[in-house]
């Protein structure tokens, strides 16, 4: 699931408050519109996928995605991820391949290199970050809970 765009264009960061954009909700015309185009990549894991009340412009439902990065101890430190940049075969391969469901919750089996960019959303409303790519490790179910076990 490597992004379109050259890695090398991508600023590694390892915190998720390395990354610019500080409110939940960024409007276009605000302070965040000047770090639209820049992006990032930081090791971490998708904690969650959630389909959001909004339409993709193809009718389907609008998937986000929850980021947290590894060096990050705070459950609090996550970042939401819109997935409007990938591919049709990039989202069913997250939707079929990265979710562990366990009779407690769901979780995720989708860790390694997360690629994301700040971009206008679809509607042009928001400034959001976008999942660009990801380089995924391999990921064993024990380890996966052990790991997410202190977020939840």
């Amino acid at each position: 699931m490597l992004p379109k765009k050259r890695r090398e264009t991508y600023i590694r960061v390892s915190q998720i408050m390395e990354l610019p954009l500080k409110e939940a909700t960024n409007y276009s015309g605000s302070q965040a519109g000047r770090h639209v185009g820049e992006r990032y990549v930081i090791a971490g894991t998708l904690l969650e996928e959630t389909s959001g009340t909004d339409k993709n412009t193809d009718g389907t439902d609008k998937n986000i995605l929850v980021f947290y990065a590894d060096i990050d101890n705070e459950p609090k430190h996550r970042v939401v991820i819109a997935t409007d940049a990938l591919d049709n075969d990039q989202k069913i391969f997250i939707s079929r391949h990265c979710w562990l469901n366990t009779a407690d919750y769901s979780t995720s089996m989708c860790h390694g290199d997360v690629y994301i960019s700040v971009q206008h959303e679809p509607m042009g409303h928001f400034i959001t970050y976008e999942l660009d790519g990801a380089a995924f490790t391999k990921s064993n179910a024990a380890g996966v809970l052990r790991l997410l076990s202190k977020y939840r």
